[in-house]
């Protein structure tokens, strides 16, 4: 049995990208449904993975379902850089 998990593997590469559009455009702050769009992430693990980006603190949530990266979460993204 694999002990895979569809939800972290999928950090690194969220957090990357929030990163990457967050700095080209001058935000601060991307909308979580239209950053797992671009990412092709599927619609039954969009709860699971925002659950999990929060509750580790690498990004925080706005009120109009934007979410922005935090310390952590750009600390994160710089270590997985090779």
């Amino acid at each position: 049995m694999s002990s895979f998990d569809p939800v972290t593997s999928r950090v690194p590469l969220l957090l990357s990208r929030l990163q990457r559009e967050t700095s080209k455009g001058g935000r601060t702050s991307l909308g979580f449904a239209t950053l797992c769009i671009l990412l092709s992430i599927p619609a039954d693990l969009r709860p699971r993975l925002l659950r999990r980006v929060v509750d580790e603190g690498y990004v925080t949530e706005e009120e109009d379902g934007k979410i922005c990266l935090t310390t952590a979460g750009a600390r994160l993204v710089s270590s997985a850089r090779p």
